[in-house]
């Protein structure tokens, strides 16, 4: 529920927001949250479990459908998904056509997509910005070592 409410700020202005979610929840963070955590207490003290109320489980769908649509799938989102995907689609590829070219330190009877991860998690961002292009032109013909790369 936090992650929508701080999702919310990327909207431009509070007006932004459904109306019905508005009306529900609120116009901004602190109106949001402090409606949350005072409706889920009543319902869940009603309930003598934890839940939401029916109106606020709506509107939590309606906000995270608006969110979808307008931040998550928008399409300056939606470049930058397929911009990241460009980048470790070749990586990704190479790997799985010669994965001891990646050599970092790993466990024995590490899954591959585990090890995969790590490898890209010891990466800097610039490294990956030069790695993707050169997997793409000569697949298989680089060597990862942890976060530095050489040539074969």
């Amino acid at each position: 529920m936090i992650d929508r409410i701080q999702d919310c700020r990327r909207l431009r202005a509070p007006r932004d927001l459904p109306t019905s979610v508005a009306r529900t929840l609120g116009n901004d963070a602190a109106a949001i949250r402090a409606t949350l955590v005072a409706r889920t207490v009543r319902a869940s003290l009603r309930q003598g479990e934890l839940t939401l109320d029916p109106e606020i489980a709506e509107a939590l769908l309606n906000l995270r459908s608006f969110l979808f649509e307008r931040v998550y799938e928008s399409p300056p989102i939606a470049a930058q998904t397929a911009f990241v995907r460009s980048l470790f689609q070749p990586i990704w590829e190479s790997f799985c056509e010669r994965p001891q070219l990646f050599r970092p330190v790993a466990a024995v009877g590490t899954l591959p997509a585990d090890l995969f991860a790590d490898t890209l998690a010891a990466m800097t961002d610039r490294q990956v910005l030069r790695l993707a292009p050169e997997m793409t032109a000569r697949r298989g013909s680089t060597t990862l070592t942890g976060d530095d790369r050489s040539t074969q």
